[in-house]
């Protein structure tokens, strides 16, 4: 029962938005999501794979001040606690490309302090009365409270470095996968360059020797 109730906490309390896209050059991509004020978020990107591996990226509060901006980086993380209630836009943009697209993972996290603290105290376990030498309902449902919050945030921060970290080991594995492409061709143009001097060279000789047999 304690973890069906943990996990209910949990989900409540951090919401997560986590997804890998494609921005074509030439083109800006923006997420929207409604907060609420005094939210505590966290969001983070890594461009994954695409020319230079660069993006620039931008975060908007409702009234239309940049609150965040990055110009022309690969990767980016900014903790923020809002001010404003309303719709934040989260902006991508690739106009700076030409011809590569981008592929950018991007992750958002928000959660709003103490709000899992009201929810307990409410709750119907807070209106436990115990008996001689227990604890009260309330003594445990704040006790309950504090330790979800900080489960709660060292979830997130979990979840972050796993998503971070498989976000590099796709980038690590295409620039790899990139590197071995381009040494085969290299090889296979190296093959046949020799392939080609080689049969250059027999001519070559072949002629000289047809040469001096015809003068002999």
């Amino acid at each position: 029962m304690f973890f069906k109730v943990l996990a209910i906490f949990l989900i409540c309390v951090i919401p997560t938005l986590s997804f890998t896209f494609t921005i074509e050059p030439k083109r800006k991509t923006c997420f929207y999501e409604q907060l609420e004020e005094s939210t505590n978020a966290h969001v983070d990107f890594q461009v994954v794979k695409g020319g230079d591996l660069m993006i620039s990226f931008r975060i908007t509060d409702p009234i239309g001040r940049n609150t965040y901006t990055k110009i022309q980086f690969s990767t980016g993380t900014y903790n923020f606690r809002t001010n404003t209630q309303g719709i934040y836009s989260f902006c991508f943009d690739n106009s700076r490309s030409s011809f590569s697209e981008k592929e950018v993972t991007f992750n958002f996290e928000s959660h709003k302090a103490g709000e899992l603290k009201k929810k307990v105290e409410k709750s119907d376990f807070a209106n436990y009365i115990g008996k001689k030498g227990e604890i009260s309902g309330k003594q445990a449902a704040i006790e309950l409270a504090g330790f979800l919050e900080l489960l709660g945030e060292k979830v997130t921060e979990v979840h972050t470095l796993q998503t971070y970290l498989k976000a590099r080991e796709k980038a690590n594995r295409d620039t790899t996968e990139s590197t071995n492409s381009r040494i085969l061709w290299w090889s296979l143009f190296s093959t046949l360059l020799i392939v080609v001097g080689s049969i250059t060279q027999i001519y070559y000789l072949k002629s000289i020797f047809m040469k001096r047999r015809s003068r002999i």
